[in-house]
């Protein structure tokens, strides 16, 4: 069942991927950064570049995914977002993709969902006071249960 990243080119999103990573799992990454982008390639993910703002091409990337992790770091570091002036929007945004894609579930790390979730979509809060490790490990944990 596929897994997408947005943001998996912050600390935590690399070490989600790194978590994540398995023979005969497709791990798809949404990245900004042209450099992480060809790291997780050659890793073997299917990768998405862009920006995290852009609703329409993050809603395509996460077409036919099980899960979907939004990293909110992303959203609120020195990155480009061309469309959307704060976090909050970058957030609403998101939400936008998931109403447009309809993945199973839904992993918001660092932040509560922005809205209510559509019916029939498992909604996850992950918070990011842990560790790197720990953090990679309660959303693979949450990725693992069954749907």
């Amino acid at each position: 069942m596929p897994i997408m990243i947005v943001g998996a080119d912050s600390p935590g999103g690399i070490e989600i991927v790194a978590r994540v990573a398995a023979p005969g799992r497709e791990v798809r990454c949404f990245v900004t950064d042209p450099l992480s982008a060809a790291t997780f390639k050659a890793a073997g993910a299917k990768v998405a570049a862009g920006d995290v703002t852009d609703v329409g091409h993050i809603a395509a990337a996460c077409h036919d995914c099980f899960s979907v992790v939004f990293m909110r770091a992303a959203a609120i570091d020195g990155r480009e977002r061309a469309f959307a002036a704060t976090a909050d929007a970058v957030f609403e945004g998101w939400q936008e993709a998931v109403e447009e894609s309809r993945p199973r579930r839904v992993i918001w790390v660092g932040m509560e969902p922005p809205g209510q979730a559509p019916a029939g979509i498992d909604v996850r809060a992950v918070a990011t006071w842990d560790s790197l490790d720990v953090l990679a490990s309660r959303v693979a944990a949450i990725d693992d249960e069954p749907g």
